[in-house]
């Protein structure tokens, strides 16, 4: 009885489960009444006897419930329905036989002869279709592996590790994807202005999140100003048809070699100045509304602006408790790799990105 829904990808119903019970216990006592014992003698009851011919009907019908509605069946698995199907009618039609007489001294027999057969066939049909599924998830696996890797690459070519850095600046990154691909990206541009970085996140994770952070860079290299909040809103409407229902979050500085630094955010966490966690105003995230414009902040650097994403606060130990703000700042002296580290030993669930920028003279 199981075997139907197992192979529709479905539960077994619990009146299912109990009719099966009695199927047991009515056959258990009538197999004891043909060898002999007559303690069961009350299985002979007209009413216990129609109940029991009643309960067999009833169970051989998980095939058709299983596999309900009809037109839902794959094509590839209507020749095992099919045979559990006239294996079902098999059944009820000797019940049904049997219930003007209530009587199974010949049901039993002639149904077991040839349900062996028909055992055969389904037992057989279900070696193939077990193979068949393995081929195809085989083939499926390959495909969405190089799906992978192909996205690997492609994160790779738009995230190098050499980066454009101003001649007065040192930057540093660290970058930790929770799957085999990220929805985090970081852009770094050195201009006449100053150095610029932008640190991103896609809503969601894996392969569809990286792809918008491929495309999100790819859009951000086309971009020629160096203005944070100009950056913001020409990055917005690229992304504005391309989310999918969904969003990206991002802040984005400029600092000059004289420690001025302009600071525009997009519903991401706003950076660390010297340790301290800025007060910038939020904004809207990018790819929700076409026209939205971003503010920016200006603020003052003595030595070092940390950018992340928020991977490292959300990052969350067995126990619940989140790495959370404090440790964020409490971390701020280490370097981007050490953050990084310290956030995934603590219990990542998130992509991790961090990226610093200090003035080296």
């Amino acid at each position: 009885m199981n075997l139907p829904f197992a192979l529709n990808g479905r539960r077994v119903p619990a009146i299912y489960k109990i009719l099966l019970g009695g199927v047991i216990a009515y056959s258990s006592f009538r197999v004891s009444l043909l060898w002999g014992v007559e303690g069961f003698a009350f299985i002979r009851s007209p009413v216990v006897a129609t109940l029991g011919l009643l309960c067999i009907i009833a169970v051989c019908s998980a095939p058709l419930t299983a596999f309900w509605p009809l037109s839902s069946i794959p094509r590839g698995k209507w020749p095992f329905a099919a045979l559990l199907f006239a294996d079902m009618l098999l059944i009820q039609l000797y019940a049904v036989i049997q219930l003007p007489t209530l009587a199974m001294t010949t049901y039993l027999p002639l149904s077991l002869q040839v349900r062996t057969y028909f055992l055969a066939l389904t037992t057989l049909g279900l070696l193939i279709l077990i193979a068949r599924n393995y081929q195809r998830e085989s083939e499926e696996r390959a495909e969405l592996q190089g799906e992978m890797e192909a996205a690997q690459e492609v994160q790779r070519t738009l995230v190098p590790k050499i980066l454009d850095t101003a001649g007065w600046a040192k930057l540093d990154v660290a970058y930790l994807p929770a799957k085999e691909v990220g929805g985090d990206f970081y852009f770094c541009r050195s201009t006449d202005a100053g150095q610029v970085v932008l640190v991103g996140d896609v809503s969601g994770k894996g392969l569809r999140a990286a792809m918008l952070a491929s495309a999100a860079v790819g859009a951000l290299r086309a971009i020629e100003t160096s203005d944070p909040a100009r950056i913001l809103a020409s990055l917005n409407r690229s992304l504005i048809d391309q989310t999918g229902g969904g969003f990206v979050t991002c802040c984005c500085i400029s600092l000059s070699a004289d420690g001025k630094l302009r600071v525009a955010n997009a519903g991401h966490l706003s950076p660390y100045v010297d340790g301290v966690e800025a007060e910038v105003p939020a904004g809207l995230p990018l790819g929700i509304v076409r026209d939205a414009t971003y503010e920016e902040t200006e603020l003052t650097v003595r030595e070092k602006v940390t950018l992340l994403s928020d991977g490292v606060v959300e990052a969350a130990n067995a126990k619940g408790e989140l790495f959370g703000f404090d440790r964020t700042a409490a971390a701020q002296a280490k370097s981007a790799a050490e953050i990084v580290e310290a956030a995934k030993a603590w219990g990542q669930n998130d992509d991790i990105t961090v990226v610093t920028v200090r003035r080296s003279g």
